[in-house]
């Protein structure tokens, strides 16, 4: 058995008025069971600590709390190495709208149960190299516009 300590990035990019390339972006990580607040956005995502086990199917909460945006991206983040994108999910369809490179739609999926909850879904987790493999921090993140 491995442990995940999953954690989350909360990425909100302001447009100006004027709709020109001027954007701030504004970059936060949350630390495993505790809320960060943003113009009033909290995002929390469970279960701090996720054990897979293997042949099994695990899953992962994320609560925007305030409905903002029409999409959620999650991401794999490996000690020392930089953030993969697994898929993008839009509130309302029933499958994942993108997937990342190395994240096959036969075993990553996500799911919405409103437009605030949504949870991650890895399945047939198949054997301990597997396993290590699957190791890291599992993020989700909101995109904010202010159009």
């Amino acid at each position: 058995m491995k442990a995940l300590s999953p954690l989350f990035i909360l990425h909100s990019v302001h447009h100006s008025a004027d709709h020109t390339d001027n954007m701030l972006p504004t970059l936060c990580v949350l630390l495993p069971a505790l809320a960060w607040v943003s113009s009033q956005k909290v995002l929390t995502q469970t279960p701090s600590v996720l054990t897979e086990q293997q042949g099994k199917t695990i899953s992962m909460d994320c609560n925007i709390a305030k409905y903002e945006s029409n999409f959620v991206h999650w991401y794999k983040q490996i000690p020392q190495s930089a953030p993969q994108f697994v898929l993008s999910f839009y509130h309302s369809h029933s499958s994942p709208a993108e997937y990342g490179a190395d994240f096959p739609s036969s075993r990553f999926t996500s799911k919405a149960s409103s437009n605030i909850d949504y949870q991650l879904i890895i399945s047939n987790v198949e054997h301990i190299s597997q396993l290590q493999q699957e190791s890291g921090v599992n993020r989700c993140s909101s995109l904010e516009q202010d159009v």
